[in-house]
């Protein structure tokens, strides 16, 4: 959130290996920082972890602001976007 207050817009996320959409879960249940995002993608090689992180999204009615991609990381240009905080856990 302090990276908000400094950017003073909203903010643009990539999460490298979303997994289970762990972090996504635990950031929407923070209301002021799920405010201050813009768009959230998600990308993953495991079709299983695409697949819960849609139900994920899918559950918590977030689709408008959350993309999940099946893409390496050694692809990202393919994203075409910029990104001002990257998550890989």
């Amino acid at each position: 959130i302090e990276l908000h207050k400094k950017k003073k817009s909203p903010l643009t996320i990539l999460d490298i290996g979303i997994g289970n959409a762990r972090i996504l879960k635990h950031i929407v249940g923070i209301k002021e920082t799920w405010d201050a995002i813009e768009y959230y993608d998600g990308i993953d090689i495991a079709q299983n972890c695409i697949n819960i992180s849609k139900k994920v999204i899918k559950d918590l009615k977030i689709n408008k602001k959350v993309n999940i991609h099946l893409l390496d990381a050694i692809n990202l240009k393919k994203l075409n976007k910029k990104y001002d905080l990257i998550i890989s856990t």
